[in-house]
């Protein structure tokens, strides 16, 4: 087993337009991902902890759990052999959930009452740098 601490810097939540009416739009997210290789499995543990604000200057704390299952096509990726691996072939997940500061706007309050299911993959930005983008779904609303 192997332990790693990557840094996550600049990065963003956005909405895309859905029929609940929906938006969190978050921006200059920091933090960073305690990941833990199970090399024999070809799993990576996730444990993320990220901050970041709203287009209102208001913050945001995303925390998740997740895993990355390292096919060659995620591999490739993560040693700079290809540009991206499609969401369709990657098994990179995580469940977010986020808590919101007092100065959050209401029209994002809805995502501290709804689970999330995040798939993943991993993408190379033109000067190489390392991204990973994800796609979530509404898992199940909260009571």
């Amino acid at each position: 087993m192997a332990m790693v601490l990557a840094s996550v810097e600049n990065g963003e939540i956005s909405t895309v337009k859905n029929h609940f009416g929906y938006e969190f739009e978050v921006t200059g997210i920091q933090g960073f991902d305690d990941i833990t290789n199970r090399g024999s499995e070809q799993i990576n543990e996730l444990d993320c902890k990220l901050l970041g604000k709203t287009p209102e200057g208001a913050g945001v704390y995303v925390t998740y759990y997740g895993l990355i299952k390292l096919h060659q096509n995620v591999v490739d990726v993560l040693t700079k052999q290809s540009m991206s691996a499609p969401f369709d072939e990657s098994y990179i997940t995580c469940n977010p959930r986020s808590t919101l500061d007092d100065l959050v706007s209401d029209k994002y309050r809805w995502v501290t009452k709804e689970e999330f299911l995040n798939k993943g993959r991993f993408v190379r930005g033109a000067n190489g740098s390392l991204y990973v983008q994800y796609m979530s779904t509404l898992f199940a609303r909260k009571a």
